[in-house]
């Protein structure tokens, strides 16, 4: 069963929109960084102050998640009509979450997208080997940035590296990853000079956020692909939730991103309505969670990530 082709107007790119949605990611985690050294300058008490700070942490930390994203969107062409500004305006705002390299992100997520969930997949040789909770949230995106920052390095420098799916010329990426370390020096020095100048201010509205976000955003690559199957139809899910609807901007429609990568995120709603109302999402058995809470489920270690199994079996069958 292939999925339905979709109507072109979804997959038109607002500029309107688009700048809705870097702004979003931009208020959430510079509005609460300002609001956090504003609380810890404040004559509260250091209990009031630590529980309006928990929240605002929360806030920021998404911000730098959504700011990552844009980054993600922009190497899929979905922030401006041309590919290549689109990554350039992607690089400029990931850049922001600091040491996260997004060239060397898209070199892996191209192909992730091209063999999702099987042996072949980055994804799949990144996040399987964790296999309880803690692990995922500690280690996890650590070691998934680490890949991102040594491809980008190694595009930057010119340094052997197979492009795999991408979508670009070695040329074009060479020069992304380029410019994509001058954006992340320029963000770096910004903070370095916080931290110095403000020490206590740059640590409670740059540091802990940096740290929340790094650890819980490695939770989300299990939500969406923890107990799914190489399927193209059931390779991921999709938690539909309003709720995650506005925390990720439509980022959280997964399914129909795997589906239709070409649509900018904020139409992934209205095409997973669209799925629905067509029965495509019933008849094809697609992975689908209404909840708030179930998606969470996927993250412990009874929904183990797609390790490629289903390769290694098929391998062996052959050969018997």
């Amino acid at each position: 069963m292939k999925p339905p082709v979709l109507p072109s107007q979804f997959c038109k790119i607002h500029a309107l929109r688009t700048t809705a949605f870097i702004a979003y990611a931009l208020i959430l985690y510079i509005g609460a960084a300002i609001g956090a050294g504003c609380i810890i300058n404040s004559h509260l008490s250091v209990l009031v102050q630590l529980l309006i700070l928990i929240p605002t942490w929360a806030i920021a930390q998404q911000g730098l998640h959504l700011l990552g994203w844009t980054g993600h969107e922009g190497f899929h062409g979905n922030l401006h009509p041309n590919r290549e500004y689109s990554a350039m305006l992607g690089s400029f705002f990931s850049s922001l979450v600091a040491s996260y390299l997004v060239t060397g992100y898209a070199l892996t997520h191209w192909n992730h997208h091209n063999s999702t969930n099987k042996a072949t997949d980055p994804d799949t040789q990144i996040y399987s080997r964790y296999h309880n909770f803690w692990s995922r949230l500690l280690l996890s995106r650590f070691t998934a940035t680490k890949k991102y920052r040594q491809d980008t390095y190694r595009l930057a420098f010119s340094k052997p590296i197979n492009l795999g799916a991408s979508p670009l010329k070695l040329t074009t990426l060479q020069r992304l990853a380029q410019w994509n370390l001058f954006y992340a020096a320029c963000w770096f020095a910004v903070y370095l000079v916080i931290l110095i100048q403000w020490p206590m201010v740059g640590f409670v509205s740059i540091v802990i956020p940096h740290i929340l976000s790094a650890n819980l955003s490695g939770l989300r690559a299990y939500i969406e692909h923890s107990g799914t199957t190489q399927n193209l139809l059931q390779n991921t899910r999709s938690y539909t939730s309003p709720i995650y609807t506005l925390l990720f901007f439509g980022n959280n429609f997964h399914l129909e991103h795997h589906l239709y990568p070409y649509v900018p995120c904020y139409f992934l709603p209205s095409v997973h309505k669209w799925l629905q109302e067509s029965g495509f999402l019933k008849d094809a058995g697609c992975l689908i969670d209404n909840s708030i809470l179930d998606p969470w489920q996927y993250v412990f270690s009874e929904y183990q990530y797609p390790g490629g199994l289903e390769d290694q079996k098929t391998t062996l069958d052959s050969s018997t």
